[in-house]
């Protein structure tokens, strides 16, 4: 299984078979909750949705809707979806002004 962190790749059978163990950042990761993945894909999907130009615009509101129905969720997870993807987004958002110096 590969795994990434800061431009740094690990296919775990072969590092493990090099070294005799895995590196601490690749242990302590932390393992997502059931469904947290629904989210997070979610996110990046709906990333593509956004505006770019001089700035970098959040995730629009329809699409996260649009995606919700398109999904099969129910009304009042649409709702949930909502938050998650605008807190997600905020972060992601935050970073991306933060590397280009007007965060």
């Amino acid at each position: 299984m590969k795994y990434a962190q800061e431009g740094w790749a690990i296919d775990s059978g072969q590092y493990q078979k090099n070294t005799g163990g895995l590196p601490k950042w690749y242990t302590d990761r932390p393992t997502p909750r059931r469904g947290e993945d629904f989210f997070i894909g979610a996110f990046w999907e709906l990333s593509t949705t956004r505006t770019f130009g001089q700035v970098i615009g959040p995730i629009p509101w329809n699409r996260i809707v649009e995606y919700g129905y398109h999904k099969g969720l129910e009304p009042d997870m649409i709702g949930v979806l909502e938050l998650v993807v605008r807190e997600l987004d905020e972060c992601w958002l935050e970073q991306q002004r933060n590397a280009q110096g007007t965060g």
